[in-house]
C-alpha cells in the first residue's frame, strides 16, 4: 500500500510525480515529457544503446544517468551529453559495484525542432506512450497512489514457474501417450 502523509494545510509531504512501469521503452519516440532519464544499462546491448541515443538526442530530457562512462555513451553510441559527475556504486546484497554517472545534455550541440515531439499532454511535449502515466500524476497524490496499489496487487506473486528440459520432456511425453 502506497500511504501519502499530508501537512496542515493539506498539502502533500512527498513528491508524487514518480511513476514505475514494465514496459518496452523503444515502443516511445521520444523521452518528453521526463526532466531526468535513469537507466540501469548494464548488459544493454548496443543496438539498444544506439536506439536510447537517438530518442535522448530528439527529447528534452535534460539529464541522464547511467553506468556507461563518456567513451563509450558519447563517442560509441552517440549521446548528446556531458559529464558532471561520477561516483562508486554498490548493490545492496551483493558485492557487485559499478560506476555511477550522471550526465547533462550537451548545450553546444544544437536540437532539430523538426525532429522533436510534436504530441502535447497539459501543454507539454509528451510522447503518446507516457501520456497516461503524465495524466496520473498531474492527478494528484491520490491518483497515483490509487494506481502504484492496483499495479502491484495486479503483478505481485505471478510469476511463471521455469521449468527445466527434464521436466519438460516429462510433460512432452506425457501428452503423447496420452494422445496415443
Amino acid at each position: 500500500e502506497v500511504d501519502g502523509k499530508e501537512t496542515k494545510d493539506g498539502k502533500s509531504k512527498i513528491g508524487h510525480s514518480c511513476y514505475f512501469a514494465h514496459g518496452n521503452i523503444t515502443e516511445a519516440k521520444f523521452f518528453d515529457p521526463f526532466t531526468h532519464v535513469y537507466m540501469f544499462d548494464i548488459g544493454f546491448p548496443p543496438r539498444l544503446f544506439h536506439k536510447l541515443a537517438e530518442m535522448f538526442n530528439k527529447s528534452q530530457s535534460e539529464y541522464l544517468i547511467c553506468y556507461h562512462g563518456p567513451k563509450l555513451m558519447v563517442n560509441d553510441y552517440g549521446f548528446n551529453i556531458e559529464l558532471i559527475i561520477q561516483t562508486p556504486t554498490s548493490m545492496h546484497g551483493s558485492a557487485e559495484g559499478h560506476t555511477g554517472y550522471i550526465y547533462r545534455r550537451n548545450k553546444d550541440v544544437k536540437h532539430s525542432k523538426a525532429k522533436s515531439c510534436k504530441t502535447k499532454t497539459f501543454g507539454v511535449p509528451c510522447d503518446p506512450l507516457f501520456g497516461n502515466a503524465w495524466e496520473t500524476c498531474r492527478a494528484g497524490l491520490d491518483a497515483v497512489c490509487k494506481h502504484s496499489s492496483e499495479e502491484v496487487k495486479k503483478h505481485m506473486g505471478k510469476t511463471k514457474k521455469r521449468l527445466t528440459r527434464s521436466a519438460s520432456r516429462k510433460n512432452s511425453l506425457a501428452e503423447q501417450k496420452s494422445a496415443d
